[in-house]
């Protein structure tokens, strides 16, 4: 039950009860189905999502590749990088969100309402929408060579081939 301003109660329709879970539980599989196929295919061998589909469920729990990630001295490495990467991107974040918090709540503007809502907005598009196509737009040949690895080779720019040509006279 909602309170109105006036102080009376407000009961909530047994329908917007019902879209809300049904929005919930979409939201739900939505977020498990790439965590569960995750997790199955951790299980699976090498060839047998491929040779049999995502859909199949392992013959065998084959826990070599668990075994494997784990007893691998890099992965640790990684998940070192990982979350120092992250540590540092949140308090960056939470500073920033934390400057730009204060003007929002406590002053009022014109466009107050406009710019929380634009905010809002942006939150809710993932942000591999927008990175995706500023990677792609990336130009490799702009880049300092220690990022060359890092960047994406897209067969449409020009010298893309002569890449490969520079590559096979080498060998």
């Amino acid at each position: 039950m909602a309170i109105q301003e006036e102080g009376t109660i407000k009961k909530s329709s047994n329908a917007a009860k019902a879209a809300a879970m049904i929005l919930a539980i979409f939201w739900l599989l939505v977020a498990f189905v790439p965590f569960f196929f995750m997790i199955l295919t951790g299980f699976k061998q090498k060839l047998e999502t491929i040779m049999y589909g995502a859909f199949h469920l392992p013959e065998v729990l084959y826990l070599d590749n668990y075994k494997t990630v784990l007893t691998d001295v890099r992965f640790w490495i990684y998940f070192r990088n990982s979350v120092i990467v992250l540590g540092l991107t949140l308090v960056i974040l939470l500073f920033f969100a934390a400057c730009a918090s204060y003007p929002l709540s406590r002053f009022r503007f014109r466009f107050r309402m406009l710019l929380y809502g634009l905010i809002v907005a942006m939150m809710s598009v993932p942000m591999h929408v927008t990175l995706i196509p500023v990677f792609k737009n990336m130009d490799a040949y702009d880049m300092p060579k220690e990022f060359a690895k890092l960047s994406a080779q897209d067969m449409g720019k020009v010298g893309a081939m002569q890449d490969l040509v520079r590559g096979v006279e080498k060998l």
